[in-house]
């Protein structure tokens, strides 16, 4: 027994000496262990385990478990941090242990945990080495043999896009799912679906799909069209009592309660596409998530998505609760934006467009803050959330009215609104003065022969001199011609410049940027001088720009910087500042006055009684050269002086067979009008 003892005990310290000296160390053992874990290398991992640990987990086991726990956690970082001791104890098994403190990230947020590893000095092939006794604690120290690791995402509720005054134009709201379950239709199957597809206006061989997938049981209920909450009765006493099969559930959804009068401002949003899930996965998105595809669902997708949250945890093979969260992060809900538009104005504005392709952008031309972006015609953005959209989209697409096109967002030839800025570049330069008249003869004019056939004509001859006020109020195409090229196409480029053109507009909401010259191009050319004066030529801008080139006439020469964010909307901010002087600016401000209130103005049709309101008209012509057919865009900006809340820009297309811009000042006067702020 003695010598048993002493045996024993001479193996500890051999094993020990083996720990401590020039033979195998636990350390540079554990030392590769580590880096292969932190690696994922878990074949090599497997060869390291000791003799123990592999006659009871398979190296497939092995592997398989590790790569389904950390794939489905999406782990990444991991470190391994061993606690090595500053002086090795070696157990009565001849086994050596130490603590390692082990920290990842992982979907739910980061983990750290620290355990102790065992490792035991073992001789495999004529040569010593330390192995490590593993068990699944070294995967978490939650997990019990038989564990699984499972994950549970807690979704976050998108923000909500929400007017001046509270209303919602993106809310999460609810909606009907209207469907069919196939025993209902008692044998009256054909009808059923051949009424249901006329009412709705959908294909039947659509509906014979949906119903013919393979999970559809005799009672189960199959969705085939998804409508508004207000529409309960309508589903309830026309579609329920006349088609045998029909019935209606509740569902979650994203809801724009405007549909087409805000719908190129706010967007729309749908199910994330596989595609795309696959580039953002790693951004917390999952296969069922909304993604923001057009408007500000889109650009401010950040905001409103929120952060989804996550539960990694473990349980018991067939068991119905997790048994212990190893890890929680909690939902975060998206924000909520709040927007200086007026939802009452946008769609009073949307209304005077009924019919017509066109656009309007409102500000309020003191503070900046934007009022109304409307497009015509336009699309219900409730189709897309519901699913419905492919066939309807081909049409959309198809339709030569182009609904789907953002006419606020892109630039056109803004014609004679243009001459406020060629009438303040000209006073401040000195080139004018506001009581200088130009003698005009006619209603066509041409500087010299060198101009071939090219003239500038204009719609009225006053059979008199003619000073600013009157080319304003007149909208004389000839005075800002010769008033353009008495100054030279530098000075007119320099003050033109003042006003933003060829900058990005400071702008939530990205805009077209406003030229007045191709690129590489000068004034050289005086007929393309002469057509820049008056809105014509190369001259390009937005209906938000054109707006904002308006408020510096109340608020002493600033333009102002365009608002969208309510948040932003505290403080106003100027885009350039004395783009024209003071004076200059209550000069050109008096004439605009005159444009409607004189009984031959070209806006008097939009005088509003009790209001003092200034404004412009203008007529582009789409033409390559005078033998073009004569496509024309009418605009007319107006905004009231008194109150000094509004000011609103439209542009109505092919209005060549309305008057022109006539055609367009009555709508702006009946905004005016209605206007409550």
């Amino acid at each position: 027994m003695q010598n048993k003892v002493h045996i024993f005990v001479c193996m500890l310290f051999i094993l020990a000496l083996g720990a401590c000296s020039g033979g195998p160390q636990p350390k540079a053992a554990f030392e590769t262990y580590a880096s292969d874990w932190e690696n994922e290398n878990f074949e090599n991992m497997y060869e390291q385990l000791s003799t123990e640990t592999l006659e009871n987990v398979s190296p497939e086991d092995f592997v398989d478990r590790y790569e389904d726990v950390y794939e489905n956690i999406q782990r990444s970082d991991l470190t391994v941090q061993p606690n090595y001791p500053e002086e090795w104890d070696v157990g009565e098994e001849g086994e050596v242990q130490f603590p390692v403190d082990v920290t990842m990230q992982t979907r739910a947020g980061e983990v750290s945990f620290s355990h102790d590893v065992q490792l035991s000095l073992e001789e495999r092939d004529d040569e010593e080495n330390w192995y490590v006794h593993w068990d699944q604690q070294l995967i978490f120290p939650e997990m019990e043999e038989g564990d699984h690791i499972g994950v549970t995402t807690m979704e976050a509720e998108r923000g909500e896009i929400y007017d001046r005054n509270e209303n919602g134009l993106a809310i999460n709201g609810t909606v009907l799912q209207v469907g069919m379950v196939p025993e209902r239709m008692e044998g009256e199957e054909e009808q059923s679906i051949e009424d249901f597809a006329e009412e709705l206006d959908i294909s039947e061989e659509d509906i014979e799909m949906q119903l013919e997938q393979e999970w559809v049981n005799p009672d189960s209920f199959v969705p085939l069209y998804t409508m508004p909450e207000d529409e309960q009765d309508y589903i309830e006493d026309e579609l329920m009592e006349n088609i045998p099969g029909i019935t209606f559930q509740p569902e979650d959804s994203r809801v724009y309660p405007y549909a087409g009068s805000a719908a190129h401002l706010v967007g729309y949003v749908r199910e994330i596409t596989a595609e795309e899930l696959e580039e953002l996965e790693e951004e917390g998105y999952g296969s069922h998530d909304l993604l923001g595809v057009t408007g500000l669902e889109s650009l401010l997708e950040d905001e409103l998505k929120g952060e989804t949250g996550e539960e990694i945890y473990t349980y018991e093979e067939n068991a119905e609760e997790p048994k212990e969260t190893i890890v929680e992060k909690e939902p975060i809900d998206g924000e909520d934006l709040h927007l200086t538009i007026d939802i009452e104005l946008q769609e009073n504005i949307f209304e005077e467009l009924d019919g017509d392709s066109g656009t309007a952008t409102a500000v309020h031309p003191t503070t900046g803050e934007v009022l109304a972006m409307v497009n015509a015609p336009a699309y219900d953005p409730n189709i897309y959330v519901a699913g419905q959209s492919a066939e309807v989209h081909a049409e959309w697409q198809e339709d030569p009215d182009q609904p789907l096109l953002n006419r606020f967002q892109y630039t056109f030839s803004p014609g004679s609104t243009f001459k406020h800025m060629t009438a303040a570049t000209a006073l401040d330069s000195e080139t004018i003065t506001p009581d200088e008249d130009f003698d005009i003869e006619g209603l066509d004019w041409q500087k010299d022969e060198s101009w071939g056939d090219y003239e500038v004509t204009r719609v009225k001859d006053p059979e008199e001199p003619v000073d600013l006020r009157d080319a304003l109020v007149f909208s004389d195409n000839i005075f800002f011609a010769q008033t353009a090229l008495e100054m030279g196409g530098d000075t007119f480029e320099e003050g033109i410049k003042n006003f933003g053109f060829g900058e990005d507009i400071p702008f939530t909401y990205p805009i077209e940027k406003s030229s007045t010259l191709a690129e590489g191009d000068t004034f050289e050319n005086d007929v393309m001088l002469a057509d820049s004066s008056y809105g014509q030529g190369e001259v390009q801008m937005s209906p938000l720009h054109l707006s904002m080139t308006y408020t510096p006439f109340l608020n002493e020469g600033d333009m102002l910087t365009p608002v969208l964010l309510k948040e932003e909307a505290d403080e106003v901010e100027v885009w350039n500042d004395d783009v024209m002087e003071a004076e200059t600016a209550d000069t050109i401000l008096q004439s605009l006055i005159k444009v409607v209130e004189e009984s031959d103005g070209t806006g008097h049709e939009a005088e509003v009684s009790g209001q003092t309101l200034a404004g412009k008209t203008g007529t582009a012509e789409l033409k390559e050269n005078p033998d073009d057919d004569n496509d024309q865009l009418g605009w007319f900006v107006a905004f009231d002086t008194d109150e000094a809340d509004l000011l609103v820009t439209m542009m109505v297309e092919d209005v060549q067979e309305h008057g022109g811009s006539g055609y367009v000042v009555p709508k702006v006067g009946n905004i005016m009008e209605e206007y409550q702020p």
